[in-house]
């Protein structure tokens, strides 16, 4: 017989499961309680059909310790009805062949539709007349994606651009309008050669000192003349 551990920890494809009514007791974003070992489906429930009686019946059967039970309304198929979801937070050594059987996989079918999947369930009768079919849920928690976008990141080549020299210090600018090295003479057009090299010169200065004009003497006693020492 397969131990209850490896039956618990066993995963198969998991069924469509609408969690849109659920309220979650786990982790969030999971409708699956925290400390959950099994979950079993029931596909079609009456809509009158109450919560209360849905863990009475489980109860009875004594499977495992059921820490919560959600209902799930339908609108589509035949008429309106719900999904219930029935969480076990333990489960018995004494209901391991129903655990073994619902665990198993499930059963591929061609039909003119098109591919099936069978899934193994069992029956739990609610009163003489009428039951409610029971499978395993393997519902999972699908990994979130992550909440920052991968951003697109594009590398400019760098192009190498010429710049004229920075400052007229390093240039000279020649007869033409060039502007050269200034390690480079700057010939004069029309020079006979190129050792008759253009040099600027600057006016010459010379400074000149004022002449001062000898006074004449003049004779002694004269009023209006100069006194002659």
């Amino acid at each position: 017989m397969i131990s209850i551990s490896s039956l618990l920890s066993s995963e198969k494809t998991p069924e469509t499961m609408s969690s849109a009514s659920l309220v979650a007791g786990g982790a969030k974003g999971s409708p699956v309680p925290e400390g959950t070992v099994v979950t079993l489906m029931l596909p079609w429930v009456e809509g009158w059909v109450r919560e209360e009686m849905v863990f009475a019946v489980f109860r009875d059967l004594n499977w495992g310790w059921i820490s919560k039970v959600d209902m799930v309304s339908v609108e589509k198929g035949k008429r309106p009805h719900q999904k219930v979801f029935i969480h076990f937070s333990e489960w018995h050594e004494s209901a391991a062949d129903m655990l073994e059987h619902l665990s198993a996989e499930p059963i591929r079918e061609v039909t003119p539709k098109g591919h099936r999947a069978v899934y193994p369930e069992a029956k739990v009768y609610y009163n003489d007349d009428f039951y409610w079919k029971v499978r395993k849920s393997a519902w999972k928690k699908k990994p979130m994606a992550p909440s920052t976008p991968k951003r697109k990141v594009e590398i400019v080549p760098l192009k190498r651009v010429v710049q004229p020299p920075s400052s007229f210090g390093d240039v000279a600018l020649s007869d033409s309008g060039e502007m050269v090295p200034r390690s480079t003479p700057v010939e004069r057009q029309g020079a006979e050669s190129p050792t008759d090299i253009y040099t600027p010169q600057s006016p010459a200065y010379t400074p000149q000192s004022p002449v001062l004009e000898k006074p004449t003497p003049v004779a002694a006693g004269d009023p209006d003349g100069v006194e002659v020492l």
